[in-house]
């Protein structure tokens, strides 16, 4: 009896085991993703004591054992982002700047490889074709992006004290320091203009390395020396046809008495003609010139006599006033018919060259730089501009250049022509903007 008794209990035991209902476990399966764990081990605690303090330190080990294996558990990612969110964005943002620029290069690569223009990105195609004309026409787009980012703003420009003791003017020392800061504001200004003119630079170079400049400096620069090469052509004809509404009836040749040709070959133009040569001939040397402009010519041909960029061509003035005076910024400078006529050819078409107030409206045909754009101002960047194509299609030069004969730099004009409106106050820069705005 006692055995079968004994078996009997020992079935019974192993059915109720089999009936028992396990726990469920206080660890929570590593599988589990995080959100889940969360719930299940929020499932497992008593309502009462979910956000309840943490146990003193007279709690039984079981209840601490329980509180340990719970911070083991996976934070939750609304946690995880409160401690590290700030760098986690910063990363993100800069991974997706670095990957936009990545895109736009290998574009503009396989453009400049190709010699093509692909649509995806017309637009800065067309932003970077009016930096020439609105920033500088001899920018070097490496060097300012490189400056520009490396260029420290806590930092002052490198510049000596401002001396008010004019026999320091002639200190080469004194006079190299200064021409080095305005060296760098110059650059500092044109790489503000890139990404003003080109917003979608403004935050990808801060993740661009020297590989990437060099491929941005090349696509630029490309463009807006194309854009120069036809604006050059529209001005090709179109300075020798001004000549005779620009300058008057009286512009006739000394010796035949004809007036202004209608139409000159590129290779006729230069010094070797006396329109254009006397349209080339600084202002302050045109007595000289009148008397005799062959002997003239021919010392600037030679090399005899030098021209440099700050002695500003005749076709910049009113000739109606320009013999009043002698400094350029009294005496008609940039108040010439003829130069407004040719920016207006070029800026808002040839069609509002002798419109009164120029032409603000689109008309049929391809749009004019000015329509274009939107501008509705003139700069002295885009006056400076127009002076350096209308010189350069004087001449008998085939292609843009560097240097003319007279060891003439243009890019000296274009930046001392700027200068001009250095200060913005004065009421001769004030009077001629708005003459030109009129």
């Amino acid at each position: 009896m006692s055995k079968s008794t004994t078996k009997s209990k020992s079935k019974t035991s192993k059915k109720d085991k089999r009936l028992q209902v396990k726990a469920p476990p206080r660890t929570l399966p590593s599988t589990l993703p995080t959100e889940q764990a969360r719930e299940a081990v929020e499932s497992n605690v008593p309502a009462n004591t979910r956000h309840s303090p943490p146990p003193d330190s007279h709690a039984t080990p079981s209840a601490q054992g329980s509180e340990e294996e719970m911070q083991a558990l996976p934070r939750p990612p609304e946690k995880r982002a409160q401690e590290h969110g700030s760098d986690t964005c910063d990363e993100r943002e800069a991974k997706r700047r670095r990957k936009k620029l990545g895109k736009l290069l290998t574009v503009m690569q396989r453009d400049l490889k190709l010699k093509e223009q692909s649509n995806d990105i017309e637009k800065q195609h067309m932003q970077a074709r009016l930096l020439g004309r609105m920033v500088h026409p001899f920018m070097h787009p490496f060097e300012v992006l490189t400056f520009g980012i490396n260029f420290d703003g806590d930092t002052a420009l490198s510049d000596g004290p401002e001396s008010e003791d004019e026999d320091q003017d002639d200190d080469p020392d004194l006079i190299a320091m200064r021409n080095k800061r305005l060296q760098q504001c110059e650059l500092l200004f044109q790489f503000h203009a890139i990404q003003d003119i080109i917003p979608d630079l403004k935050y990808s170079l801060e993740s661009a390395d020297e590989d990437d400049l060099i491929v941005l400096g090349r696509y630029l620069k490309s463009r807006f020396d194309a854009a120069r090469g036809d604006d050059s052509s529209a001005l090709r004809r179109v300075v020798i046809t001004y000549m005779q509404a620009g300058l008057g009836s009286d512009l006739v040749h000394p010796s035949t008495a004809l007036p202004a040709p209608s139409e000159l070959d590129k290779v006729e133009r230069g010094w070797q003609n006396w329109f254009t040569a006397r349209q080339l001939c600084p202002q302050t040397m045109l007595e000289e010139f009148d008397n005799d402009w062959e002997e003239f010519s021919e010392a600037v041909m030679s090399g005899k006599k030098l021209i440099r960029g700050d002695d500003f061509p005749s076709f910049m003035f009113d000739q109606n006033t320009a013999t009043e005076a002698s400094d350029a910024s009294s005496m008609g400078c940039l108040r010439s018919p003829y130069l407004l006529m040719c920016y207006k050819c070029l800026w808002t078409g040839p069609s509002s060259a002798k419109l009164t107030y120029g032409r603000k409206d689109k008309t049929p045909g391809k749009p004019p730089i000015a329509i274009k754009y939107k501008l509705t101002t003139v700069s002295p960047r885009s006056i400076a501009y127009t002076v350096v194509l209308i010189r350069s299609e004087l001449t008998n030069q085939t292609s843009f250049a560097l240097t003319d004969v007279g060891q003439f730099d243009p890019c000296r004009l274009f930046n001392e022509t700027v200068a001009l409106f250095d200060d913005m106050s004065s009421a001769w820069s004030r009077e001629t903007l708005q003459w030109w705005n009129e």
